[in-house]
């Protein structure tokens, strides 16, 4: 029977899609290729691309096509994602009217069609914040490594020297403590000499509230670490990721230029 055929379609492509979501939710930190790789996974059959390896590998262009639809990144490649569930969508309109038996079937199977696209658009929104993620973690380690390099002056002869001044000397700090704050906590009085320095580096900045907020944050942690209060794990990381973030936000602050350098 088709129209049997077509709800047991929909229930499979829609519990392998509930699946991803679950596994998803459970991963939500992990931004990593490999996982976006395994989002686009299910969105095969939206994209309708079951071509052999040998022939895809044949052709640059249909591999470099190929690669856009299971790793979007760019607003383009997001634009075409849409325009194919749009199309995808008329398809399955099409296939409900040719099976379908009687008006209270198709609207059954209208039901289940608006639940696979809505499971699709949800997968497409969270590709484009994994994307969004990426690309903001891509130039923050661009802009650190900018903002950290020597300056280069030219000499009277012609040649470039490289020299450190002030400013790149106190990036390359902000850098180092950056990057020790986005590790993994290996013992709590590593962790107390890390914030110590952090906050004897914040106390000697201009004065904002971006650069109060982080030293409040950080007097905050250095008190439950020396008092050895406990807060839940959960607690704990949620205080330490907007630690981590709004120090990112005052490094990238104090170093303007690398950031508009970064842009260019």
């Amino acid at each position: 029977n088709m129209s049997k055929s077509y709800y047991a379609e929909s229930s499979s492509q829609t519990n392998k899609e509930d699946s991803h979501l679950h596994l998803h939710g459970e991963h939500c930190k992990d931004v990593s290729n490999s996982g976006i790789q395994r989002e686009n996974c299910d969105l095969e059959s939206l994209t309708c691309v079951h071509q052999d390896e040998g022939v895809v590998a044949s052709s640059i262009d249909n591999y470099g096509d190929l690669r856009r639809r299971f790793n979007p990144t760019r607003p383009g490649d997001f634009a075409t994602l849409q325009a194919e569930l749009v199309r995808w969508r008329c398809r399955e309109e099409r296939k409900i009217t040719d099976i379908s038996r009687n008006d209270g079937e198709k609207q059954e199977m209208t039901k289940l069609l608006l639940k696979r696209e809505a499971h699709l658009l949800r997968k497409i929104e969270q590709l484009k914040n994994s994307a969004t993620e990426k690309c903001k973690r891509e130039k923050i380690r661009h802009v650190m490594e900018l903002m950290s390099q020597p300056k280069q002056w030219e000499a009277s002869d012609g040649s470039v020297i490289a020299v450190d001044n002030p400013v790149t000397c106190r990036a390359r700090e902000m850098k180092a403590m950056h990057d020790e704050l986005s590790g993994l906590v290996k013992s709590v009085e590593e962790r107390i000499r890390l914030l110590g320095r952090i906050k004897a580096f914040v106390d000697k900045v201009e004065h904002s509230s971006l650069a109060e907020d982080v030293s409040m944050l950080l007097d905050r942690e250095l008190q439950m670490l020396h008092q050895c209060t406990d807060i839940g794990q959960e607690f704990m990381e949620g205080m330490r990721v907007r630690l981590f973030n709004q120090f990112t936000k005052l490094v990238m602050r104090l170093n303007s230029d690398a950031c508009n350098g970064a842009e260019r």
